[in-house]
């Protein structure tokens, strides 16, 4: 499996939990760190953290893919789990607002997805 279909299918997981406002990022000609940055939003910080383990749990189970790092902040206002080649990023509304990813890495090619 391509690293940009993992990624894809991290949303769909996600999506699966209700995660909005689906973004992929293709970081691979800007930065070694990562390829793909993958970005949802959720109302709450239990909305955030349903879905980080929703992804978590369902790559896994359903695709033996493991996630190397997980890191939280204490409000659960944004959950990063890091895979290697692709890093998912679950924000509340507020902190994605706030930290503006689409913006830092605005030379990236973003995609939509629905």
């Amino acid at each position: 499996m391509q690293i940009k279909e993992m990624a894809l299918k991290a949303i769909a997981y996600g999506q699966e939990k209700k995660a909005t406002r689906p973004v992929l990022m293709d970081l691979q000609k800007l930065t070694a760190m990562t390829d793909y940055f993958v970005i949802l939003s959720a109302a709450n910080a239990r909305q955030v953290e349903s879905i980080a383990d929703g992804i978590v749990k369902s790559l896994k189970e359903n695709d033996n893919i493991v996630v190397d790092t997980a890191e939280r902040d204490k409000e659960s206002k944004w959950i990063l789990l890091d895979y290697g080649d692709f890093i998912v990023h679950v924000f509340h509304e507020d902190a994605r607002e706030y930290y503006d990813l689409e913006r830092l890495w605005s030379d990236a090619e973003i995609t939509e997805v629905l």
